[in-house]
């Protein structure tokens, strides 16, 4: 089984678990939508022969934000009301979205979503098929109006493909083969001995007890020799703490392995449920994107740490 096919089998579990009683009830997955859509949507929640809901599954080392705008297409052209980008097997690191019409969508909490489900009725099947034709309609007038905006020629649009495809190509194909190291180093479990602060934990690692800092995390200071204890550093401490002290985990690491003080550098997952730590902590506001340097995930964590800065978030409260 591949990391995609245990996210799809992750959705169709949790699909399975929502509340559609007294609905015929069907999974499927993959269903393509035909030559002019050109697509496959992963796995479709129907009742009563109608869908309900769409799910576009990623895995969160290999995200793009293109897939947002794939699964838009998908609610776009069968007029589905509900849809779902599941980054991961963990449904906390899910997007939840509701489908307006007219090519406009609104993200919507994962309780939301689930109390649409279990009180969703078919629609009118002429209206679906109206509205769908409505929505896509729009889509064409957009690109249309993209295109006679721009006013590309044939030779700068032929250079900017060249540069994207090159582009497209080291984003893609980098984070596949890191992937595999990431399964291929679960079988090497390591339990965290003690919790530095919020960013840092202690592990034994090849016989000898060993920092690991977190790949991306910038949580606020505690142990800083020349510097007081910055605000939210000790609940950002206590946070990773209740997350990770004397639990097991598993690491993935990127480009360094070490850092200029011989610390790990390394993505850190719980062993019990897979959980993403590092991710975890941006999150729930515990932490801020580490950008200095260039990491795999880097767009994921911005994603999450301007959700968790909308909400105000920890240290996005004040």
């Amino acid at each position: 089984m591949t990391s995609h096919d245990r996210v799809v089998r992750a959705v169709e579990e949790y699909f399975s678990n929502l509340p559609l009683q007294g609905k015929n009830i069907d999974i499927e997955e993959p269903i393509q939508f035909g030559a002019n859509v050109g697509g496959f949507a992963d796995v479709v929640l129907k009742a009563n022969d109608r869908f309900v809901a769409i799910a576009e599954c990623k895995n969160p080392w290999n995200f793009r934000e293109s897939a947002r705008a794939q699964l838009k297409s998908y609610l776009c052209a069968t007029a589905t009301l509900l849809g779902v980008l599941a980054i991961g097997k963990n449904p906390k690191d899910w997007v939840f979205c509701k489908n307006q019409g007219n090519y406009y969508f609104k993200e919507i909490s994962k309780d939301d979503f689930e109390t649409r489900v279990s009180t969703w009725v078919p629609r009118n099947s002429v209206q679906y098929q109206v509205d769908a034709a409505r929505q896509w309609e729009n889509t064409a007038r957009q690109i249309q109006k993209s295109i006679q905006k721009w006013q590309i020629t044939s030779v700068v649009f032929a250079i900017l493909f060249v540069i994207f495809s090159a582009s497209f190509l080291v984003k893609v194909l980098e984070p596949r083969v890191s992937s595999a190291n990431r399964f291929a180093d679960k079988g090497n479990l390591y339990q965290v001995l003690r919790i530095i602060d919020g960013d840092t934990v202690e592990i034994e690692y090849e016989g000898d007890r060993t920092s690991v800092h977190l790949i991306g995390v910038n949580a606020p200071e505690t142990v800083h020799p020349s510097k007081p204890p910055e605000r939210f550093g000790t609940e950002a401490t206590t946070f990773i703490q209740s997350l990770l002290l004397h639990k097991f985990v598993y690491l993935d690491f990127d480009r360094e392995k070490k850092n200029k003080y011989d610390r790990l550098l390394a993505y850190v997952y719980r062993d019990s449920d897979d959980l993403f730590v590092n991710l975890e902590i941006i999150r729930q506001g515990y932490g801020r994107t580490d950008d200095r340097f260039p990491f795999k995930y880097m767009n994921l964590f911005k994603y999450h740490e301007s959700q968790a800065r909308s909400e105000k978030k920890m240290i996005w409260s004040w």
